[in-house]
């Protein structure tokens, strides 16, 4: 499982093809399994980016009025409880959505 509850299948980013389909010698093309599980790991990877951003620029309006060179301490702690939540809500959303997925292939 990642950080934020959902299972991998590859622990590498980006994902390499081990070229088992196609020519022989084993230098032919990447398998139809191999190409949507790349497929599937930059889809993640694009969600957590736009997450992160969404979570940053959410926080850092919400939390901090007068931007300057630094943070005070009120603002880094109200940043790091914002990001806290958008992570726990993420982890939530993630779990349910999984769930559902998982009974829908069952049905």
């Amino acid at each position: 499982m990642d950080s934020f509850g959902n299972s991998t299948t590859s622990s590498s980013y980006p994902p390499s093809y081990s070229g088992s389909g196609g020519a022989a010698g084993g230098g032919g093309q990447p398998s139809k399994e191999e190409v949507l599980r790349a497929a599937n790991s930059q889809m993640q990877m694009a969600v957590v980016m736009q997450l992160l951003q969404t979570a940053s620029a959410s926080c850092f309006k919400k939390c901090v009025s007068k931007p300057g060179t630094s943070l005070d301490s009120y603002e880094t702690s109200c940043i790091q409880r914002c990001a806290d939540r958008y992570l726990e809500t993420w982890k939530h959303v993630s779990k349910v959505s999984q769930a559902m997925q998982q009974r829908l292939s069952q049905q």
